[in-house]
């Protein structure tokens, strides 16, 4: 008797049936820096589907025990939208069964009567559901009917469990500079559960293959519009006693858009400077003279830590004649000032009009 029982509890060797699993997609959007899942929500510190896949084919049992993953899945997914890619932070840690019309049925909790894996780290048990998180582990207690003579299917869905940072996740797209797109992975487990046979003896079912695929609609940075007000005209001043002539003007600049890392101003690399258009107050500048001209300057006024001279005294200033604006917050607009100036004595200046013309170019900080 004794080593009938000995043989009746072994672990005999894993089935694969014909079992259909539905393959699981988790859908997710990202804009303006934040992560949001349609599909998909926090349970606990767990990140789940909102909607379950279907199962057929399982076999009948009077007694099964949910596990997890035969093999320990990827600790990361990498989603690919042509030729940008992203690995991101997300790993499917575990499963959870949905037990359906067979809830009924499997009324009995108890520990299972064989020696198999390990106890899962999370095995969370409820009437209708059960949880499990790990590799190569079983839940803590199995799921019994009233007798052995009482056979139905073990559960009717599953979904996975995934372990998700959503903001590490969408710092991951910006580190990256990668572009607007939709993003998309898969990953392939092979979860396991153990149930007892007609003949009494424990077996494991396993699923190969199951497809887990995450796609996220990113939405980078972009730059809509640029509002500028201002005439640009510098009056001039004069310092009798000084004798010395001054004049400034301003432009309000107002980008439009969504910014992740701030709006980025490129200036033109060349001497910055005006032409003497002639001595009459309202001259027409179509024939300005090269030999009379008037340096001058431009600032950026409200521009955070790039606040200061862009161009002194006709000099471009910034590495590359670049700088960014408005960096370090997400937002859908982007304020700030260019003042141009002028300072000259009084015997380096003609009576009479100057003009001139400078180009910025504006795109969003990737």
């Amino acid at each position: 008797m004794n080593l009938l029982c000995k043989l009746g509890c072994l672990l005999a060797e894993g089935v694969l049936l014909s079992t259909t699993v539905q393959a699981a997609t988790l859908n997710g959007t990202l804009e303006g820096g934040t992560l949001r899942w349609q599909n998909g929500y926090f349970d606990g510190s767990y990140l789940t589907l909102s909607n379950w896949q279907p199962v057929n084919g399982l076999q009948p049992t009077s007694e099964w025990v949910p596990g997890s993953f035969k093999s320990q899945p990827s600790t990361e997914i990498t989603l690919t939208n042509g030729s940008d890619s992203v690995v991101t932070p997300l790993e499917v840690v575990g499963l959870d069964y949905g037990l359906g019309q067979a809830s009924s049925v499997f009324a009995s909790r108890g520990s299972p009567s064989f020696s198999g894996p390990s106890t899962c780290a999370v095995s969370e048990q409820q009437a209708t559901t059960e949880r499990v998180v790990g590799a190569n582990c079983i839940a803590s207690d199995s799921y019994q009917t009233e007798s052995q003579s009482v056979m139905y299917t073990p559960f009717q869905f599953t979904r996975p469990v995934l372990d998700a940072d959503n903001a590490a996740i969408a710092q991951q797209f910006m580190d990256e500079g990668v572009g607007s797109g939709l993003y998309s992975g898969t990953v392939h487990v092979n979860p396991a559960y153990y149930f007892k046979s007609p003949t009494g003896t424990w077996t494991y079912h396993q699923v190969l293959s199951v497809p887990i695929t995450v796609r996220i609609r990113y939405e980078a940075a972009r730059l809509e519009g640029i509002e500028v007000v201002g005439t640009g005209i510098m009056p001039a001043l004069a310092n009798d006693q000084n004798q010395t002539v001054s004049g400034e003007a301003y432009y309000d600049i107002t980008a439009s858009g969504f910014f992740t890392q701030g709006l980025k101003l490129s200036f033109e690399e060349k001497f910055y400077e005006m032409e003497w258009c002639g001595s009459e107050p309202n001259a027409v500048c179509d024939n300005p003279s090269a030999d009379k001209t008037l340096p001058y300057s431009v600032d950026c006024i409200s521009c955070g830590d790039e606040s200061g001279p862009i161009v002194s005294n006709g000099v471009l200033q910034p590495v590359d004649g670049e700088l960014i604006v408005g960096s370090g917050n997400t937002t859908n607009e982007i304020r700030f000032r260019l003042k141009t100036h002028y300072f000259a004595g009084a015997d380096d200046i003609e009576t009479g009009q100057y003009a001139g013309e400078f180009t910025v170019y504006f795109e969003e900080a990737l």
